[in-house]
């Protein structure tokens, strides 16, 4: 079978792919947890997952075009990708459970002795708040994954070697005869 190129860039195709599966995979894995209650240690297997398919994206793209910009490219549009969806996720989650999410924060603030009294707009900005802040983590820690993933790829690119050298067609012009003396 015949490997045909496809249109596009390899690290955007490699970034929306990798990026789609890593959201679904952040997603379901953050939904477990909450189950699990890991806590740190889930925090650490979250960010790895993030790390390994900023990786995997990035070594995908870079073995197709040989070069390591493409897939630490691919890497960080995997991560921002997956952390974008995963935000939105969040926030339809938050907003529609919005009461419980200003209660919990409520009771969390009553308990370590703050004297916070939070509203459903400072719950939802603080949820917001976190959720930006865990999409430029998530991006840079893909982005790391991806620059080696671009170097392991870059080896493996089946890129055509250059042409060889050929000597030019062009011919110097001869030089001018020498004047003839008239003595």
């Amino acid at each position: 079978m015949k490997n045909v190129p496809l249109p596009g860039s390899p690290a955007l195709r490699q970034g929306l792919i990798y990026g789609v599966i890593l959201a679904i995979v952040a997603v379901v894995f953050g939904f477990l947890q909450s189950f699990v209650g890991l806590g740190l240690l889930g925090s650490i297997i979250s960010l790895a997952i993030y790390f390994i398919f900023g990786l995997l994206a990035g070594q995908r793209a870079s073995t197709q075009t040989g070069k390591i910009g493409t897939g630490i490219l691919a890497g960080f549009l995997a991560g921002l990708i997956s952390s974008i969806i995963s935000a939105v996720i969040s926030i339809i989650l938050t907003v529609t459970n919005l009461d419980n999410v200003t209660r919990a924060f409520q009771q969390a603030s009553d308990q370590q002795g703050f004297h916070v009294h939070y509203t459903p707009q400072l719950a939802l900005q603080s949820v917001i708040l976190v959720l930006a802040l865990g999409a430029v983590l998530s991006s840079l820690i893909s982005l790391a994954g991806g620059s080696i993933g671009g170097y392991l790829g870059k080896g493996r690119a089946r890129v055509a070697p250059p042409p060889q050298y050929e000597e030019s067609m062009f011919k110097p012009p001869s030089p001018l005869p020498p004047p003839e003396q008239n003595s």
